[in-house]
């Protein structure tokens, strides 16, 4: 393999990005991993499925890449880290990665200044780190330049995915809408129009583009086919399909056993479904690959919930640990510790602030749903019920927004609100939560007797 063909990495990792194994939409809002579209390089020569050879050479060409970059000081050999280094942050999501690929682009920029298959890169790497408003300025800064096909390709996938992240829902589907002329028939397009459908309210257009962008994945290798499986279950899991959900899940796992996105929807279906001990022993193992804050948090309540408090605790405090050594150096697991401090109602004032300053860049559902979850769990239901409102206004379907949103009605003195809330929290998806679903369901018993 020579360096100019690993170089097309670079390019070919465009992909939405957020720093969690979420195999779709997340209770946390946060955008999953997407593989790239094809038409944004004709030079991928490492496919990852989590287990296996291409595995081991990924790995084995990064360890070559990390020595020979500084060695040979050539922009297009950090810009091949780069794109490596991507890649298995694509496969698991480790936020070192991400960080260590931003590092390698920065390089590759320093020595070749304008280099727009570099800044791709870069605004690629920061999409993973969360930094969304400047990874938009940069994919926005290359498409200005009229660069190659393959880049502006790979420029709007990361603009789309940007400006999703961010909750500008019309330029998601503006940059969404050239990927598709760009690449008619590319799964990887497919996906993230449907992702956009679901964070929009479209329910319908959500599964059809979900079961379309796993049809047209048929070609593709087992390891890529999983993620649209893993999507498609993560999708239908949201919707309370759990039945869908579950069957998807499966297949996932048999076409990629060592994927930790695979793993940690596969411990949502059954966690779902009841089965505690097969939750725990997938979450057990994607976290055994890559620890985060939200398979960790999961994985305590799933350990209280067997009676297991002393591993709950040590998991909790792993979330802790994790979640400081990452301030200083990311952004990209605010939220999700955000909602793991509300959910357990821990440090509400940290957690307010940590949403807040979510709230500043980013407009999705999600984060006006955890900043009026966190308002709530300060006592100032009257300022959550407007954050909550703005959370409902965008459509989205989710039992986690309905379900904050009744406790906020039923703390303002609205019950008759609160029990359509926590209705609609249930009717979508009754076992949303293993902690939460059976509080909201003793609540509307209580509201409702």
């Amino acid at each position: 393999m020579t360096s100019h063909r690993v170089a097309g990495l670079a390019i070919a990792t465009a992909l939405v990005v957020g720093a969690s194994y979420g195999a779709a939409v997340l209770t946390t809002g946060e955008p999953p991993a997407t593989p790239p579209a094809r038409a944004a390089s004709s030079a991928n020569p490492v496919s990852v499925s989590g287990a296996g050879a291409d595995r081991a050479e990924l790995d084995r060409l990064i360890t070559v890449f990390t020595t020979r970059a500084p060695k040979r000081g050539e922009s297009l050999e950090y810009r091949t880290l780069g794109g490596l280094l991507l890649t298995r942050a694509q496969a698991d999501s480790r936020l070192d990665d991400y960080i260590a690929a931003r590092d390698a682009y920065t390089s590759a920029i320093d020595l070749a200044a304008g280099d727009p298959e570099a800044t791709v890169g870069l605004a690629t790497a920061l999409l993973g780190l969360h930094e969304f408003t400047t990874a938009a300025r940069l994919a926005g800064e290359v498409a200005a330049t009229g660069p190659p096909a393959a880049v502006a390709t790979a420029a709007a996938a990361v603009a789309g995915d940007a400006a999703l992240a961010l909750g500008d829902h019309q330029a998601a589907a503006t940059h969404y809408a050239l990927l598709a002329e760009a690449a008619p028939g590319d799964p990887a397009v497919m996906v993230r129009r449907a992702q956009l459908a679901y964070a929009s309210g479209d329910v319908a257009g959500a599964t059809t583009g979900a079961g379309a962008a796993l049809a047209a994945s048929r070609d593709l290798p087992a390891g890529q086919r999983a993620f649209y499986r893993a999507f498609a279950a993560g999708l239908h899991l949201e919707l309370g399909d759990y039945q869908a959900a579950g069957a998807h899940a499966a297949r996932a796992l048999t076409q990629a056993p060592g994927s930790p996105r695979a793993l940690v929807v596969a411990a949502r279906v059954a966690a779902a479904s009841g089965d505690i001990g097969a939750a725990i022993a997938h979450y057990e193992a994607a976290i055994a690959i890559v620890p985060t804050p939200e398979a960790l948090a999961a994985l305590g309540d799933l350990y209280e919930l067997a009676g297991r408090t002393d591993e709950a605790a040590a998991a909790y405090a792993t979330v802790d640990a994790i979640a400081r050594l990452a301030a200083s150096q990311s952004q990209a697991y605010d939220r999700a510790y955000a909602n793991f401090l509300l959910d357990h109602d821990r440090d509400p004032l940290r957690a307010l602030e940590l949403a807040e300053a979510e709230l500043a860049a980013r407009h999705d559902a999600a984060g006006h749903d955890t900043h009026a979850w966190a308002l709530y769990r300060n006592g100032r239901f009257e300022e959550a019920g407007d954050a909550i409102d703005q959370a409902l206004a965008v459509g989205m379907p989710s039992a986690r927004i309905s379900y904050h949103a009744g406790l906020i009605a039923h703390a303002r003195g609205d019950d008759g609100a609160a029990v359509a809330h926590l209705r609609a929290a249930l009717d979508l998806s009754p076992a949303f939560d293993p902690i939460h679903a059976p509080l909201a369901a003793d609540l509307l018993e209580e509201l409702t007797s």
